[in-house]
């Protein structure tokens, strides 16, 4: 599990884990402090995950989707 922050506030968790043979990231559990999030935040939010997981040599990373 791991935190997520904007700036230095934290906004919520997120819990990935990645199925090594098809190189698929999954989002096993996401869990935000505030109801609603701005599309500026998920626009962040899935650059910075795209960017982590392209470093755990994920290639299906267009799948991965924040809901709120």
């Amino acid at each position: 599990m791991f935190p997520v922050l904007e700036v230095d506030k934290f906004i919520g968790r997120i819990e990935l884990k990645v199925i090594r043979q098809s190189k698929s990231p999954h989002i096993l559990g996401y869990w935000l402090e505030a109801l609603k999030m701005s599309k500026a935040q998920k626009e962040r939010i899935m650059a910075e995950l795209t960017r982590i997981l392209a470093l755990s040599n994920c290639n299906k990373i267009e799948n991965i989707q924040i809901l709120n």
